[in-house]
């Protein structure tokens, strides 16, 4: 590896190669050790120490008083935007997403319901209960709210991306704050 000392910290660049070979680990993995490391790329112990400490701040990687440093679950990059898409932009990371309808019932607009989509409190909605799992694992539950008027145009709803399923019906969703 060649690391450049002009444009960044000498550091910098190796949290960066590290960060590129963690995909190579599973989380529970360890990284070698530091001296390890440090021979590996011709750099001292603190270069590598710092390094690390990138890994370790932005969640990748957990040290282990006498154990080592442990790779963790890969964090999760979702944007939260009003046009983004959560699973379609975890799919692009290469995470598998799927989302499991539970239940779909008719019931009554709480007050929190009936202000953010602009019913009468107690007005019929139509809710769907959705399991997301991220590459298999349950991650989390989700209640979907909506007018009892799109009752038919949910009936068919069997899971997946709720979004894209209302899209492909002409009925293009984005988040509100």
């Amino acid at each position: 590896m060649q690391l450049s000392r002009q444009d960044e910290p000498l550091y910098l660049g190796l949290a960066e190669t590290l960060r590129d070979e963690l995909a190579g680990y599973q989380p529970g993995d360890y990284l070698p050790a530091e001296f390890q490391l440090a021979e590996r790329f011709s750099v001292n112990r603190h270069t590598i120490r710092r390094a690390v400490d990138e890994l370790v701040r932005e969640g990748s990687v957990l040290r282990r008083q006498g154990k080592g440093t442990q790779v963790l679950e890969r964090p999760l990059i979702y944007p939260m935007q009003a046009d983004s898409a959560y699973s379609q932009s975890l799919s692009a990371q290469g995470i598998g997403v799927e989302a499991i309808l539970l239940l779909r019932r008719e019931c009554q607009a709480s007050h929190e319901d009936a202000l953010h989509l602009g019913l009468a409190e107690h007005a019929p909605v139509i809710e769907l209960q959705t399991l997301r799992k991220l590459d298999g694992q349950a991650v989390s539950l989700i209640f979907h709210r909506y007018s009892a008027g799109y009752r038919e145009l949910l009936a068919d709803y069997q899971g997946g991306s709720v979004r894209q399923y209302l899209a492909e019906r002409g009925l293009p969703l984005s988040r509100a704050q």
